[in-house]
């Protein structure tokens, strides 16, 4: 999955929130991702200041009530005019919902910059050492999202940040472990879905002779988690290129209760149906889907298949 969408996750994981499958999926990223058990942390530090935040006493708001209205009638030198003996009462908030209000923004300002920080290590920023000039041709380097901290010209120096990518051409074996850690990356954080698909259209292919575990975790991933159809199928024939353990078997499950592409669930179905479909927790879901699924085609494939194995 893309890291972007578990780092959302970590504040509904911290508040229990996410369901089996996410959660497992978000604590296996958290095994392996430092920076994401780091904002964990500050999440579940929010939760405990907001936790013990206490709220005003009764007598403490009357009181303050009662010193604004006797500061708001002998303010010095104040004029109302022609409004002054209007009733505003309404316009001055109670001190329990400002309090409440400014604790809630606090605490949204402070959520929001742990799930959308840049990652540690990567940002904008390029510092360059004064006197040093910046290349005025970048050649094949991106420049953008610039950023001025000081534009005060008065003292002849500028100072601003700015992102610089630079497009790395690759050619290789798809069974090189270098390409194959590449394209795990495009496949799981590619923001363009075509991306993904091409990726996993690559770790398919029957020319790859040695996948390894990194590839069938992304591959498992996809398949549970990518928002595209055409990724997530190829994600699943690519699985079947692997022996069937629990990982395989698991996923192919995930799928046959979790998707709501009815023609995922009878890839899965199939995929089962060709391999070890006499596992009990196999035959148990199958044994399940043929009474429960909303697809008619799906309860009888089921039903099927587990009448084969009972023959067997």
């Amino acid at each position: 999955m893309r890291h972007q969408k578990l780092k959302e996750w970590i504040p509904l994981l911290a508040y229990d929130e996410l369901d089996d499958d996410q959660k497992y999926l978000l604590e296996k990223h958290l095994a392996q991702c430092a920076d994401c058990r780091q904002q964990l942390e500050e999440v579940r530090e929010i939760q405990q200041v907001a936790g013990t935040a206490g709220e005003p006493t009764d007598a403490l708001l009357e009181e303050a009530r009662r010193e604004l209205r006797i500061g708001l009638r002998h303010q010095p030198g104040q004029r109302w005019g022609w409004f002054s003996n209007w009733n505003i009462g309404w316009l001055v908030p109670s001190l329990q919902t400002a309090a409440i209000g400014i604790i809630c923004l606090a605490v949204g300002l402070v959520v929001g910059s742990v799930v959308y920080r840049q990652p540690a290590g990567v940002g904008p920023s390029i510092t360059s050492p004064v006197g040093v000039q910046l290349p005025v041709s970048p050649g094949n380097i991106s420049i953008g999202n610039i950023r001025f901290i000081d534009a005060d010209t008065s003292d002849g120096n500028v100072e601003f940040t700015y992102e610089a990518t630079r497009p790395v051409h690759i050619k290789g074996s798809v069974n090189d472990p270098a390409v194959q850690d590449l394209l795990t990356v495009a496949l799981t954080e590619g923001q363009n879905p075509g991306v993904r698909l091409r990726a996993v259209n690559v770790l398919s292919t029957d020319q790859l002779k040695q996948p390894d575990d990194a590839v069938k975790g992304a591959l498992i991933t996809a398949l549970k988690m990518d928002e595209n159809n055409g990724v997530r199928k190829q994600a699943l024939t690519a699985l079947q290129n692997f022996p069937f353990d629990n990982q395989v078997r698991d996923a192919l499950l995930f799928v046959l209760n979790n998707d709501t592409n009815p023609a995922m669930r009878i890839a899965a179905i199939d995929a089962i149906r060709t391999e070890r479909y006499r596992d009990p927790e196999v035959l148990r879901v199958l044994e399940d889907k043929m009474h429960t699924d909303g697809n008619e085609y799906i309860r009888f494939r089921s039903r099927a298949v587990v009448q084969e194995a009972r023959q067997q």
